[in-house]
């Protein structure tokens, strides 16, 4: 069976916490977080929002959506955006790709691309 998103943060967060050697304390230290909430998104029992997930890339030096891909490789990622997921994306897993390609769907659905110009308000 397919894990949940929350699971496959959860994984991330735990084995990206310990490559590091870092303890749940340092780590949130690092994103601003409490212990509680990392041990809490570790044992995937809470909903982790865009917000907490921007805190733990930063904290990990990675793109926040590298945290939703299963199993990435976090040495593949150079910082440079676009160039990390063109970079990525032949080495992930089926499911990684399926993930792309579903957020990328979602971001072109939901632009909104202003057709004019609106009107002055003077």
């Amino acid at each position: 069976m397919k894990d949940t998103p929350r699971q496959v943060v959860a994984s991330n967060v735990v084995r990206l916490r310990q490559a590091r050697g870092w303890s749940q304390i340092q780590l949130a230290g690092a994103a601003g977080l409490k212990q509680t909430t990392i041990s809490a998104i570790e044992r995937a029992i809470i909903d982790t929002g865009i917000d907490k997930l921007e805190l733990l890339g930063h904290a990990f030096r990675l793109p926040l959506w590298a945290l939703l891909l299963p199993n990435v490789d976090e040495s593949l990622f150079h910082g440079d955006g676009l160039g990390d997921i063109v970079a990525i994306y032949p080495t992930l897993p089926a499911e990684g790709r399926q993930e792309i390609l579903r957020v990328a769907e979602r971001e072109r659905r939901y632009r909104t691309t202003p057709t004019h110009s609106p009107p002055d308000k003077n």
